[in-house]
């Protein structure tokens, strides 16, 4: 008995459905499965304290440590938390230096010093930071100071 082949067009349409429907399922679990990698390994993790506290302002010295060779882009962004509320645009500045936008390599990170503006009636401030880490933007958590 002989099986038959199907013809070329119908081989060609099913091939391009199967590669269709693949890639719609791929593409986001290839997405969902870089953020879990991003979350266990943060390109950056740091401590902080908060140095000076006047009405509408803090004063954060930060320090910590470059885990992974990815470039920084700026700028650093803050997100106030308001409960019962969405996020906030805080206004921050370094206060120590320029932010340079030059990549450092990893390891230990000098102590930096941030003010971080309009924080009334947060209870939670946060600077995001982004990387291009091999192509990939990747947004990282700098600090998280409670208020």
């Amino acid at each position: 008995m002989r099986l038959s082949s199907p013809s070329l067009p119908w081989t060609l349409i099913v091939a391009l459905l199967m590669g269709t429907a693949l890639g719609a399922v791929l593409d986001p679990l290839r997405d969902w499965l870089l953020e879990l990698y991003d979350g266990a390994h943060p390109v950056i993790v740091t401590q902080s304290r908060i140095v000076s506290r006047d009405p509408g302002r803090i004063v954060v010295a930060i320090r910590g440590e470059k885990l992974r060779n990815c470039h920084f882009i700026p700028p650093a962004v803050g997100d106030g938390i308001v409960p019962g509320e969405p996020g906030r645009d805080l206004r921050i500045t370094r206060l120590d230096k320029p932010i340079s936008g030059v990549n450092r390599r990893t390891g230990p990170i000098a102590e930096q010093t941030w003010e971080l503006l309009d924080i009334e009636g947060v209870s939670k401030a946060i600077i995001f930071v982004s990387y291009d880490c091999g192509g990939r933007y990747v947004t990282n958590k700098f600090v998280e100071v409670a208020l």
